[in-house]
């Protein structure tokens, strides 16, 4: 484990564009979502998730956010768990003696579920540009008892191009659950004024 590198970067907020316009009809939809057990926001790339989850974080007074982007490389599950650890710091765990268990993941899960159902507070994961690993067994075993344990106080919030291998939709009927698509990501007719009117201003400075 100690051989791979931390990206602190990739522990941290995104940069947002300068010219990020208040959307406050997508604000509605995150927020109602963030109350929620989970909250999935699918698009694909450019369609605006990042931007739009990041601005309502940073315009919210959340309390503790927990942010990691994903690449490729997190689908080795020793490299997902680096980073994991490394966001939780105050999540206690000897990993190294379960890199060995043929079910190493399940049992980290187990052990980030008893420490989450301590909570007293809010807890905020959001996991960006999920479709990068979700073809690692490990991963998804890790990730799945968090939608099937009640955790009132831990909201996780996937931003991905693509669904998750989740079975979610009877959960979402129980509005313990929500999903944001690309098609409710769309500009109206009200922000693509806002946002000519922006560029207009620019070009004459």
């Amino acid at each position: 484990m100690d051989d791979y590198e931390i990206v602190k970067s990739k522990l941290k907020l995104p940069d947002t564009t300068p010219y990020t316009i208040q959307r406050p009809r997508v604000d509605k939809l995150i927020k109602e979502g963030f109350k929620k057990n989970f909250l999935l926001v699918i698009g694909s790339s450019g369609s605006g998730k990042t931007t739009a989850v990041t601005n309502y974080i940073r315009n919210s007074n959340l309390g503790r956010v927990v942010y990691i982007t994903l690449s490729k490389q997190e689908k080795d599950f020793n490299i997902f768990s680096l980073y994991l650890l490394k966001a939780f710091k105050n999540v206690k765990i000897p990993l190294r003696k379960l890199l060995n268990e043929t079910d190493r993941a399940y049992l980290l899960s187990v052990l980030f579920v008893n420490s989450f159902e301590k909570l007293k507070k809010d807890l905020y994961l959001v996991l960006d540009d999920f479709q990068n690993v979700t073809d690692s067994k490990e991963v998804m075993q890790f990730i799945a008892p968090f939608f099937s344990t009640n955790l009132p106080k831990l909201h996780i919030i996937i931003i991905s191009q693509e669904k998750p291998p989740f079975e979610l939709e009877k959960l979402i009927l129980l509005k313990k659950g929500d999903i944001i698509t690309e098609r409710k990501l769309y500009f109206d007719e009200k922000e693509i004024k806002e946002l000519l009117r922006y560029f207009n201003v620019k070009k004459k400075i």
